[in-house]
Parts: structure tokens; C-alpha cells; sequence
């Protein structure tokens, strides 16, 4: 398996830009040899022409034959509630792929420009932050499922989890 990062500063060992420009680097395996670098960065390459495809939606050869969509939409909704200035492609942004698997969405990291934390950037909390990232902006635009996909999960959590909060904490 790897472990990639969207990171605007490129400075590891093995970074690379998609055809996109999205940032890459290889954070595992390490040291990686040059046939692991080749496969990852062709499978990532590979998923992102599905998605900017003419039809990124078929089942076969569409975007979720690459990425694990399920990952992808709770890692976007914890950045977008905490509005991470990171979260829009400028790094501390995690995918993992697992031998056989799909790219993965996390683990959810550094929040430090989170919520507000930030004198140079938009830090308002009215809008969207995540939703600008390249590859999310594009599922959001191509797929309207993915749009109601987001929402059904925000539903399930915000009832779940976030609307028993206060209770808990009184418990």
C-alpha cells in the first residue's frame, strides 16, 4: 500500500503534480523504490482522468472505480465544519491506498489553520472551504448523487452525534 499527501510545498523526496495540478508526495513506502512511485502515481493519475472523463459517473470505468467515496465524504464533511484553510489542496491532506484497494480518504490532519486560526486566508465561516479542492469540486459538479450522498451523511451525523453532544457533556 501508500500513503500520498496533497501537499502545496513539495518538498519530499517523491513529489509530482497531476495533470490537474494537484500536489502530490509519497509518504509511504519509505524509502520507496522506482516501480512502487510508478504504480501509485499512475493509479492516482488514472482515477483523476476518470473523473474528468466525459462520463465520470460509469459504474466500470468512473471515478468511484478509484476512490472510496464513503472516506472521502466523512474526511470532507470534518474539514468543512471546521473550515481548514489546508483542506482545499494546500496540504496535510491524507490518501492511502491498500494493496488491491481504493484511494482513501485520511487520516484527518492539522488542524492548526482550522476554525478560524488564520490572519492570511478567508477564515469567515459563512461559505465552503474543502468544497474548491480540484478532485471535490469536480465530483460535486459532475455528480449529483455525490451532492445528496454529502447530505445524507451530514443528516445521519448531525443526528447521531452532533444534536446529542450537549447531553453527553452534561452526562
Amino acid at each position: 500500500g501508500s500513503l500520498v499527501e496533497i501537499h502545496e510545498r513539495m518538498d519530499d523526496p517523491v513529489c509530482w503534480r497531476t495533470t490537474r495540478d494537484v500536489p502530490l508526495c509519497l509518504k509511504d513506502p519509505d524509502p520507496s523504490n522506482a516501480g512502487q512511485q510508478a504504480y501509485i502515481q499512475t493509479y492516482i493519475q488514472n482515477a483523476e482522468d476518470a473523473l474528468f472523463s466525459a462520463d465520470p459517473t460509469q459504474a466500470a470505468t468512473g471515478y468511484e472505480s478509484y476512490f472510496d467515496v464513503d472516506s472521502l465524504i466523512d474526511w470532507y464533511l470534518v474539514n468543512e465544519l471546521f473550515k481548514n484553510v489546508d483542506s482545499a489542496g494546500y496540504g496535510s491532506i491524507y490518501i492511502y491506498k491498500d494493496a488491491g484497494g481504493k484511494l482513501h480518504y485520511g487520516p484527518v490532519w492539522d488542524f492548526d489553520l482550522g476554525a478560524g486560526n488564520t490572519d492570511y486566508f478567508d477564515a469567515s465561516p459563512q461559505g465552503f472551504q474543502t468544497a474548491t479542492a480540484v478532485w471535490i469540486a469536480r465530483m460535486k459538479a459532475a455528480d449529483p448523487s455525490f451532492e445528496a450522498r454529502i447530505r445524507a451523511r451530514w443528516d445521519a451525523v448531525k443526528a447521531t452525534q452532533l444534536d446529542t453532544l450537549p447531553a453527553y457533556i452534561d452526562a
